[in-house]
């Protein structure tokens, strides 16, 4: 049986005996992995700092304790599901039942927890006894009707609508005709993002402090699929400043008007479904942050992709 060492890897060893002089694993060495060629990824907060929230299926922060989600097969009993050594969701600890439904996804930043109590609108971590994932990371179904919301409307995110950047992992997987949402306020003139389809354009739609900012499909099309796995960065500069949108890193698509005021942004949803405005995505991550972070989009972007694999370079 060959084995032979990563060299995208740094290994610590033991050495039992002499003249090993071969590049090969020697069975009389004791190795121990210490990350690198494909291992843990740094967590992206500790590098990037005033998150104002912060949902995933990773763990987000070195110096974060508490779990990634809550589910339940049945909407009575109730399982919290944390982080394996490497940071990555402990599916291992999920439970046997073949459908798990999430009704908490954790703030990892503060206490504004998404929930939600109907069992019926609750969305989806496990199907069919196979957990759900997208790139071969587990991410949450929001399959027709489900969604989430910070628990309690008086506790929604409402920040001053200025120096932002939303960072978004998520495959919109739905029908190009159709809009659909991704987050929401609970006045949407104040915070909300949503793909509005072929009926109105084909645009991303962001609302923020009653402003209004479009960014439609150029006469060339997009430059990828939309409806695979993407990384969407959103970022909202200050007064006199820029809204700039990008998929993948990809050449930001920037707001023709510049910022006019500084309302409130809000958050409050998730992936909601109202009327014809239906989520079929399956998410990993939403991170807000108080600060506009589009100096760094490519960095940020690469570290995100370093996890997730969205896409090759």
């Amino acid at each position: 049986m060959a084995n032979t060492i990563d060299w995208g890897k740094i290994y610590e060893t033991t050495n039992f005996g002499s003249g090993r002089t071969d590049n090969t694993i020697d069975w009389g060495i004791t190795y121990k992995d210490l990350g690198g060629g494909g291992g843990a990824v740094t967590p992206i907060l500790d590098d990037y700092d005033d998150a104002v929230v912060g949902y995933s299926l990773r763990k987000l922060s070195s110096s974060y304790t508490g779990n990634a989600i809550q589910v339940t097969p049945d909407g009575s009993t109730f399982t919290d599901i944390g982080f394996d050594a490497d940071g990555n969701l402990d599916t291992a600890s999920l439970p046997s039942d073949s459908n798990l439904y999430v009704n908490k996804w954790y703030d990892q930043v503060g206490t504004k927890n998404l929930i939600n109590t109907s069992f019926s609108s609750m969305p989806i971590i496990k199907s069919g006894g196979s957990v759900i994932e997208v790139n071969g990371k587990p991410s949450i179904s929001f399959d027709t009707s489900k969604a989430m919301y910070i628990d309690g409307l008086s506790n929604q995110v409402d920040i001053t609508s200025k120096n932002l950047t939303h960072i978004l992992v998520t495959d919109l997987d739905t029908d190009p005709a159709l809009r659909e949402y991704a987050l929401i306020g609970s006045s949407s003139s104040n915070g909300r993002w949503q793909w509005q389809g072929e009926s109105s354009g084909n645009r991303f739609y962001y609302q923020s402090g009653g402003q209004q900012f479009s960014f439609f499909q150029p006469s060339g099309g997009w430059p990828i699929s939309l409806f695979q796995p993407n990384i969407f960065i959103l970022t909202h500069g200050d007064v006199g400043g820029n809204v700039k949108f990008y998929i993948n890193a990809d050449n930001p698509r920037t707001f023709g008007l510049a910022v006019t005021g500084t309302g409130q942004h809000q958050m409050w949803r998730i992936a909601a479904t109202t009327g014809s405005n239906v989520s079929t995505q399956k998410m990993a991550e939403y991170i807000l942050f108080n600060v506009d972070y589009d100096s760094s989009v490519s960095d940020i972007n690469t570290a995100v992709n370093d996890y997730y694999g969205t896409y090759t370079a």
